[in-house]
């Protein structure tokens, strides 16, 4: 498989989701949803689950919403 990690930080303990969308605000997959802790997280990504292209990995939680364009080859 093409894995890829994505490393992301908390600032505090709060549910969270990071979610794949494609350019027209269509959630492509959902990596991650639940409870999180305050500190480093690291999410496996299957690239072979998602055509190439270019998507904004969005990252959520009840105080902050961070989005971050990524390319898929």
């Amino acid at each position: 498989t093409h894995k890829s990690d994505i490393d992301f930080e908390t600032i505090e303990n709060a549910p969270a989701k990071l979610t794949i969308i494609d350019a027209t605000g269509h959630v492509v997959q959902q990596l991650f949803s639940g409870q999180l802790t305050t500190g480093k997280h690291t999410i496996s990504f299957e690239k072979e689950k998602v055509a190439v292209g270019t998507y904004f990995l969005v990252f959520e939680t009840p105080t902050i919403r961070k989005a971050v364009r990524m390319e898929v080859r």
